[in-house]
């Protein structure tokens, strides 16, 4: 077995651990993975199968309110090329069938993102079994939001892309992150989009740092031709969905931003952080699945470890988690602390998100990434 090459291995190995959580709906097609909201996701499918079996785009949904635009919609998934593919499978099993292969997606994206920054297979496995089988993941499942699996399963590639385009040279990285980033905009998940586009900006700063310190001001010049091929690439394949959804959203009542006091109620508190280490608390949280970064009581252990050995050896890879792991706190706690005020006025998009908890992805995308360093350490 040890004799297999690396990437099968590692990929028998996360399939079949999600396998075993999945194999009572996968063996019973009669059954289906489902969620709070999850009924919209099925007839938004149900509709679009139908106008595409009549060789029309489900461009208007006459049976949602007194009609919707359900093309501009991103959440519909008409364009996202694996919801194509699952389209040849019947309705009730393509939809618990995504939610499978997308988790195992999200998995090898974690650990070949970990293997990238020089980490053993031992601390790469803890990373993505951490994230896959997560709070920030597995609890939108219960949600039913199925947009949301589909698009953070994307995550970890799109900053192994970036990453790569910005220290590495070669086009391939450039366009590699640019078809993973057009992939997570069509999965449709857009509060997750944004949570990526913070990591991508804390990325880029510590990558100019970088290049100022270095005076490598050739190596600019390169990446910039880079990130422009990459940005070429993401809009080219995103174009039949942006141009609708950009139209939509003009009309939507959010457009001017949502009020500060609007989000208290939607901040992390001190209350949440119990659920990094504990599965079940013992008391209620308001929408457990949307403030639940839970990565279970080893993987905090590990963290913590990774964390405090990380003073002693500092490494690009240990320096951005932890940077998402702070950011994703003083943003996630919303307008509990000024910093958060602060950063809706510079980055003017946050104020669209009415629920700042939404940045525990941050928080729980690190804290997997250090569980993964404290594991080799």
């Amino acid at each position: 077995f040890t004799r297999l090459p690396e990437w099968l291995i590692s990929t028998l190995v996360l399939f079949a651990l999600l396998f075993i959580v999945f194999a009572r709906v996968l063996l019973r097609p009669q059954l289906m993975v489902i969620g709070s909201d999850f009924i919209q996701f099925y007839f938004w499918e149900h509709f679009t199968r139908s106008e595409l079996a009549a060789g029309r785009l489900p461009i208007w949904n006459p049976y949602f309110f007194s009609g919707y635009p359900l093309l501009a919609n991103p959440q519909s998934l008409v364009f996202y090329p694996p919801a194509m593919l699952l389209r040849l499978v019947p309705l009730g099993y393509a939809l618990g069938l995504g939610i499978f292969l997308h988790l195992w997606w999200a998995g090898m994206g974690m650990y070949w993102l970990t293997r990238h920054q020089n980490l053993n297979r031992a601390a790469a496995y803890m990373s993505a079994i951490t994230f896959m089988l997560g709070g920030v993941v597995v609890t939108h499942i219960e949600a039913g939001h199925l947009e949301w699996i589909y698009t953070i399963a994307w995550m970890p590639w799109v900053i192994w892309g970036w990453q790569k385009t910005l220290f590495e040279n070669g086009k391939r990285a450039a366009i590699f992150a640019g078809v993973t980033t057009a992939m997570m905009f069509l999965g449709g998940g857009p509060r997750v989009m944004v949570c990526v586009l913070i990591m991508l900006i804390i990325l880029g700063v510590v990558w100019l740092i970088d290049v100022i310190r270095k005076r490598a001001w050739h190596s600019l010049l390169m990446s910039a031709g880079r990130l422009t091929l990459g940005g070429v690439v993401t809009l080219g394949s995103i174009m039949p969905q942006l141009l609708p959804t950009l139209e939509f959203t003009n009309l939507s009542s959010r457009l001017s931003g949502v009020p500060l006091d609007c989000t208290l109620d939607f901040s992390l508190t001190l209350l949440d952080l119990p659920m990094f280490g504990v599965a079940k608390i013992s008391y209620d949280v308001f929408l457990e699945w949307e403030r639940n970064g839970y990565i279970g009581a080893l993987g905090v252990i590990f963290a913590l470890f990774g964390i405090i050995f990380s003073w002693r050896k500092m490494t690009l890879w240990k320096a951005l988690l932890m940077a998402w792991v702070i950011v994703g706190f003083l943003i996630g706690m919303g307008p509990v602390l000024p910093f958060y005020s602060w950063a809706r006025n510079i980055l003017p998009i946050l104020s669209l998100i009415r629920q700042p908890f939404t940045f525990i992805v941050l928080i729980g995308f690190g804290a997997a990434g250090l569980a993964g360093v404290g594991a080799q350490t």
